[in-house]
């Protein structure tokens, strides 16, 4: 009889005491340069990288190239700020964006790009999915109709980010 009514104060111990604890997920972080590119027409190839830093800091060019894996031309944009890494969750907040401002060209050195926007609370939530080497990542942001004009926000999501070693 005793081992009959313990029985199920075991089972319901134990199952209380396995909800009640959440594992942690670490965050993690990337090193290195990761650039996904664009040809928007024969000669004229646009490349966004990625500067991950193991801090949790990141730089973000748009730059324009004649070539994929030719020299950059010059700026098209240009961002810096900080990360988060949770599993699938990528969350960045810029902390400088720099742009062309409407100038009529279609790029220029890094130091002539215009700062648009300075802030720390410009928070983007995405989702990250990586190759099994970690070596190439998709990256995709919810299209977000108050940021769309300013930002882009709601334009298709760029190829797959490559590492570059």
């Amino acid at each position: 009889m005793k081992v009959k009514l313990l029985l199920p104060i075991f089972i319901l111990a134990l199952s209380v005491s396995s909800c009640t604890e959440e594992e942690e997920v670490p965050l993690t972080f990337l090193n290195g340069i990761y650039e996904s590119a664009t040809q928007l027409a024969p000669g004229n190839w646009i490349v966004i990288s990625y500067k991950f830093e193991a801090n949790g800091d990141f730089q973000l060019y748009t730059t324009s190239r004649t070539a994929i894996d030719g020299v950059d031309l010059g700026f098209t944009g240009y961002s810096n700020g900080s990360y988060l890494l949770n599993q699938d969750l990528f969350l960045r907040t810029f902390s400088e964006q720099f742009s062309l401002n409407g100038q009529d060209v279609l790029y220029l050195p890094k130091e002539q790009l215009v700062l648009f926007a300075k802030n720390e609370s410009d928070r983007f939530a995405g989702t990250i999915v990586f190759n099994e080497t970690r070596t190439r990542f998709d990256l995709r942001f919810p299209c977000d109709d108050l940021r769309s004009e300013s930002l882009g926000a709601c334009a298709p999501p760029p190829p797959a980010f490559i590492f570059k070693p």
